[in-house]
């Protein structure tokens, strides 16, 4: 795990109470990564949910996960390591799934952006998830992708 879930919170809770968590969840690391990219490298999803539940506004938490980019132009998604996390990611963060967005929505071209992004090396994330022999995760979101997202270009 990535990150403690307790101390997490705590630190999610002082940020609130002291009005600077729009600044916290934008701040990013020395690979571009914010807090909630960086959580995508867990197993399970539950510190990206504390981070996305404990911004205040969820929807705009939700917005800076997936409109996400690290210093190689990945996307949360193409820095996903679990099946669990890509779940997630997939059926919508938290929110309205992507599939059910209307068309032509801003919110639905984020997440369009996100699933059919290209890093620096040109890879789109199957072929980041099979590079970085990632084959569980290539093969859930090879299935996710193919039959239930509605997500085409």
């Amino acid at each position: 795990m990535k990150y403690n879930e307790e101390i997490l919170a705590d630190m999610l809770n002082m940020a609130k109470e002291h009005g600077f968590m729009d600044e916290v969840l934008k701040l990013k690391d020395r690979r571009g990564l914010n807090l909630l990219q960086f959580a995508t490298f867990n197993i399970k999803p539950r510190c990206i949910k504390i981070l996305i539940e404990g911004a205040g506004d969820s929807a705009v938490a939700r917005k800076e996960l997936i409109s996400s980019r690290n210093v190689n132009r990945e996307s949360a998604l193409q820095t996903t390591r679990s099946e669990e996390v890509l779940d997630f990611l997939m059926e919508g963060a938290g929110g309205e799934p992507p599939s059910q967005l209307p068309p032509g929505s801003d919110l639905k071209e984020i997440w369009q952006e996100m699933i059919f992004c290209r890093d620096r090396k040109g890879r789109n994330a199957l072929q980041t998830f099979i590079d970085e022999n990632r084959v569980d995760v290539a093969k859930r979101f090879l299935d996710m992708h193919v039959s239930t997202t509605g997500m085409s270009k």
